[in-house]
């Protein structure tokens, strides 16, 4: 609705001081690009709206009847497409401990461990990030592996217990 203000705000503070057949002219050529640009916003409008019915729809299968094809869908959208881990917290944190979701758990780790955009962690966030990326490593989560080898290298590698112990509460 902001954009149509934009558009018509925009052609009346037009003016032209050319002949009449060439404001006609330039006035029709306006007219085309208001109605292209409505057309587009209407497009625009109608593909988000489809969007965010598919993305409320994974996240009910995700969280009220588990399903891990849904949650891995909506777990992609929000890591790809959407800087927001704030939501996507709560849904991985829901089918981690409601559902004990290998990959719920590893995105857990990855919201509060990678997606920090080079803050430097508290002791309190790499406990909590170490405990959940531990419990998918113990869960046999594919992606967690990687990131065991590379934080712990050829150590022993610790039960996901020994970070849980180290909550601050």
């Amino acid at each position: 609705m902001k954009r149509i203000l934009v558009i018509l705000i925009l052609i009346s503070s037009c003016t032209e001081t050319k002949n009449n057949n060439n404001e006609s002219n330039n006035k029709s050529e306006i007219y085309l690009r208001i109605i292209d640009s409505l057309q587009t916003n209407a497009l625009y409008e109608s593909y988000n709206s489809k969007q965010i019915y598919k993305i409320d729809s994974l996240k009910n299968r995700a969280l009220k009847l588990g399903d891990t094809s849904a949650y891995y869908q909506i777990s992609g959208y929000y890591i790809f497409n959407i800087n927001e881990p704030n939501e996507l917290f709560y849904i991985s944190y829901k089918m981690a401990t409601k559902y004990h979701y290998s990959v719920a758990y590893f995105d857990l780790f990855y919201i509060l461990y990678i997606n920090k955009n080079k803050e430097k962690l508290d002791i309190c966030t790499y406990n909590m990030a170490m405990f959940y990326l531990l419990l998918a490593y113990e869960k046999n989560c594919e992606q967690s592996k990687y990131f065991v080898e590379q934080i712990f290298g050829n150590n022993k590698i610790p039960h996901s217990e020994t970070y849980k112990k180290k909550f601050c509460y």
